[in-house]
């Protein structure tokens, strides 16, 4: 039995259509091929984020981003004390 962890990389396609008319996003939402997931009675989604102006923030910035309650904090410390110890088993 191994005590690794599977390393997991999931790539996909993504194709956005901002503003769509209502007739298209129509025919899109009544394909076939279509599968939206339905939110659970009573879950509802926060409401979009605007836009912000890129030049005014750096690449890869994610201070004060309203989504960074979703995602676990990154240590570099603790990263490098983690892989340490796994090189010393």
């Amino acid at each position: 039995m191994s005590t690794k962890k599977p390393v997991v990389v999931e790539l996909y396609d993504e194709i956005v259509f901002p503003d769509p008319s209502e007739a298209f996003l129509a025919r899109v939402q009544n394909h076939p091929a279509v599968h939206l997931p339905r939110l659970p009675a009573g879950l509802t989604l926060p409401p979009p984020i605007p836009v912000e102006d890129a030049s005014k923030r750096r690449k890869g910035d994610t201070k004060d981003n309203p989504l960074s309650q979703w995602f676990l904090n990154f240590s570099e410390a603790d990263e490098l004390l983690q892989l340490a110890a796994a090189r010393q088993q």
